[in-house]
């Protein structure tokens, strides 16, 4: 399918302008290449512009739904009409939101030694309805919070459900605040971003210096992707549903990625100092009801060893970077 990018270009790297070279190609998921300094990126020929969608934060009603997917790889609306999120796989959304809190809160305290106590800001990358900047300021009151979203719909039930309200857009058109942030926060979307680290240069900017941002891409190389990925080369495995249903929740929404090395290194060269790097099993697995059938059974007892495989390696589902801005 089409898609206004530049032929010439498709293959070459966002930060070190490398020439890539495939990683992964599949019908059920696309191409990815891999650049030699270690980042993988999917195909951008296989998606439209952010340009094309520019004009969605004043003109929302116009917004075709599959020209957003098409930019931003997630649907329009990733909730359902009471703003709950992944409640098709059996996730209580309210354990979901306190269970990612309590997780933003750990490892502020133990990484940076992060000052809950006081008034500070806090900006959310990529927010969706706004649920974990409400669960920030009712747990600390003094908590000025703002937060950036695309989708209309996402941002609309912010204001909504929650009283918020969010920017409808990117950090392209995001305007920088009077007062830098203290933390920034881009969780479970950074990998989908047209840069992303065009998006960390931008959010290092409204930082203020020995502020804090924490941002998270997903894992290529936890063992299920891996296995997946080396079934898909294999012709008996290559067309199977399997391999198919393997590829697609491995490999699906995963724009932008790379090893550990490689993304601490591009992170680090928006002018962010990386403190602390750790992988985190899928949210499915750490807050969803482990009674359901994702969970139970002979599946969900492979998940769970290969989890714990995952864990020993430090190789889990998702990556996770604790930064800091330079003082």
């Amino acid at each position: 399918m089409s898609i206004s990018q530049n032929d010439a270009k498709y293959d070459r790297c966002l930060v070190c302008n490398g020439r890539a070279r495939t990683f992964l190609r599949h019908h059920a998921v696309g191409h990815f290449l891999r650049c030699q300094c270690g980042l993988i990126f999917q195909d951008p020929r296989e998606f439209l512009e952010e340009k094309v969608v520019t004009s969605y934060a004043s003109d929302a009603p116009s917004l075709d739904p599959e020209n957003f997917k098409r930019v931003f790889s997630e649907s329009i609306d990733t909730s359902d009409d009471h703003g709950n999120m992944y409640a098709e796989h059996g996730i209580q959304h309210e354990k979901m939101v306190q269970g990612i809190c309590d997780h933003l809160v750990d490892i502020l305290k133990k990484s940076v030694n992060f000052n809950f106590e006081k008034p500070f800001s806090m900006l959310d990358i990529g927010c969706a309805t706004g649920f974990l900047l409400d669960s920030v300021r009712r747990r600390f009151p003094m908590a000025m919070v703002a937060g950036v979203e695309p989708s209309p719909v996402s941002s609309d039930k912010a204001r909504q459900l929650y009283g918020l309200q969010i920017h409808v857009g990117t950090m392209n058109s995001f305007a920088a605040p009077d007062s830098p942030f203290d933390l920034i926060t881009i969780l479970g979307n950074l990998q989908l971003h047209e840069n992303p680290f065009r998006t960390l240069t931008q959010a290092t900017a409204m930082l203020r210096p020995a502020g804090t941002l924490v941002c998270q891409f997903k894992n290529p190389y936890c063992t299920t992707r891996v296995l997946s990925r080396f079934a898909s080369k294999l012709p008996l495995l290559n067309s199977s549903q399997l391999t198919k249903l393997l590829l697609e929740k491995g490999f699906a929404c995963m724009r932008h990625s790379g090893s550990k090395r490689a993304l601490r290194a591009s992170i680090e060269s928006t002018g962010l100092q990386v403190i602390r790097t750790t992988t985190l099993p899928p949210r499915m697995a750490s807050y969803s009801n482990m009674n359901q059938a994702h969970a139970s059974g002979i599946k969900g007892k492979v998940w769970a060893v290969l989890n714990r495989l995952d864990k020993t390696l430090d190789q889990q589902a998702w990556i996770e970077f604790i930064c800091q801005k330079p003082t």
